[in-house]
């Protein structure tokens, strides 16, 4: 599912049994997920978004939807509504999460 408006899209994906992604994309080449939005924020959930969901029940399915929607209303006005900056913000929210997670899986493993 894709919900689109002038400002942004978000897309819904869900894949059988297995897992549903959620992204919001201001253009083709960016896509950012949920835990991005809640890391820009300081909101220590980012660490607990599962990357794979068991939507077998409609009660599962409502309750990831619910959780989804209230990150949003929390969060997402300002890139759902294309503020100034909101999504440089986002980008560098990404980018800085993406390397904590990889100097966390470089420490669990043993990397430099």
């Amino acid at each position: 599912m894709s919900l689109k408006s002038e400002y942004v899209s978000l897309e819904l994906k869900w894949a059988t049994a297995s897992s549903l992604s959620f992204a919001l994309t201001k253009d083709d080449l960016h896509h950012f997920w949920l835990e991005d939005l809640l890391y820009l924020y300081h909101d220590r959930r980012y660490e607990t978004v599962p990357r794979s969901l068991d939507l077998q029940t409609e009660r599962a399915v409502e309750s990831w939807f619910e959780f989804v929607a209230g990150v949003l209303k929390e969060y997402g006005s300002e890139v759902l509504t294309d503020q100034s900056g909101s999504w440089d913000r986002l980008a560098q929210a990404q980018s800085k999460r993406d390397a904590e997670y990889a100097a966390m899986m470089n420490a669990r493993y043993g990397r430099n």
